[in-house]
């Protein structure tokens, strides 16, 4: 099992997550998240119940989008694949009635959606350590770090409330023994974070460079577009998610710049190459979609039988292999996450 790399999982989830939420192709979503799962069981590793609680986060979803889905149908009588019994409440308010095709394809990407991004938060948690996450946050947001623990600890945090609840079912104590899962996990990763503390203290003056970069780069965006400071080229061709992934690469590009970056975050390895690629395969697919001509196909009508953009379909399928190539690697160095 491998340790990966914190800045090429953060850049392989922000790129992974604003190309789920930015398109409605059924195709491709169903692509992106066959490759996400058997990128998983191809990394196994002990904190493969990362992956197992995205699984079951997603089977959530999915359920909620089909209850979704049918108690709210999309249609009329002369399309509908199946009248279900319809109730109204109110004026303008109905449940139920004709179910069309175009709500059933809405349900099915809206699922689809929903366990990509899941299942590339349980990948970032399973292939990278919480040490990984740990040291980047607090690169990144200093004193302000302690507000991502949750997810910088979900990899091991779900190994031990999954250790937890077996431990509970074994020993028949009842489903009222322990805490729900959720609340399991928040304080397994709690206690994670908290033996990861650093060493020494941040330098005061450090932080406040930290801090005030941090407001800068959060500012900055949204004050230029409300005020239309940004291009024409720009506002075209960028989504929300493409401006937030933005922001946050350049905040971690900060973080890296100022004194006290943790070590562990310059310790790069040849396994880290491949995974990287895609990043940037994937990166480049997206980025390149209308001079490829897939931006139609990023969103299909929902009665016709979408195109498949097949550069980002061949970049999502090199994440399993990139994985897969690395093969059985050592552990990152343990070092202290502050220098």
């Amino acid at each position: 099992m491998t340790d990966g790399h914190p800045i090429v999982w953060l850049w392989l989830l922000l790129v992974g997550s604003t190309i789920a939420l930015n398109t409605s192709n059924a195709l491709l979503l169903f692509i992106l998240v066959l490759a996400l799962v058997v990128t998983g069981f191809l990394a196994g590793g002990p904190r493969r119940a990362s992956l197992v609680t995205s699984l079951g986060a997603g089977l959530a979803a999915t359920a909620f989008w089909i209850v979704l889905t049918l108690v709210m149908p999309q249609g009329s009588a002369t399309d509908a694949l199946l009248v279900l019994p319809s109730w109204s409440p109110g004026p303008g308010v109905t449940f139920g009635g004709p179910l069309g095709i175009t709500s059933v394809v809405n349900g099915l990407t809206g699922a689809l959606r929903a366990v990509a991004v899941l299942l590339l938060f349980g990948l970032a948690g399973q292939l990278v350590s919480a040490r990984g996450w740990l040291a980047l946050s607090r690169s990144t947001l200093g004193a302000g770090a302690p507000a991502l623990h949750p997810l910088a600890c979900l990899g091991e945090a779900s190994v031990e409330t999954l250790n937890v609840r077996h431990r509970v079912t074994r020993q028949g104590w009842g489903r009222n023994a322990s805490a729900g899962w959720l609340t399991s996990l928040l304080l397994a990763a709690r206690d994670t974070a908290r033996a990861d503390r650093p060493a020494s203290a941040p330098r005061p003056g450090v932080e406040l460079v930290r801090l005030g970069l941090l407001l800068v780069l959060t500012a900055g965006p949204v004050l230029a577009l409300a005020f239309g400071w940004l291009p024409a080229i720009l506002t075209d061709n960028l989504f929300g998610t493409d401006l937030v992934a933005l922001v946050v690469l350049l905040a971690v590009a900060v973080g890296l710049a100022l004194p006290g970056t943790p070590p562990l975050l310059w310790q790069w390895r040849v396994s880290d190459v491949p995974q990287a690629v895609v990043a940037l395969a994937l990166t480049a697919a997206w980025a390149l979609r209308d001079v490829l001509n897939q931006s139609g196909s990023l969103t299909p009508a929902p009665d016709t039988l979408p195109d498949l953009p097949w550069a980002l379909a061949a970049a999502a399928i090199l994440l399993p292999l990139a994985v897969g190539l690395g093969g059985r690697r050592i552990k990152r160095k343990a070092v202290p996450v502050h220098a």
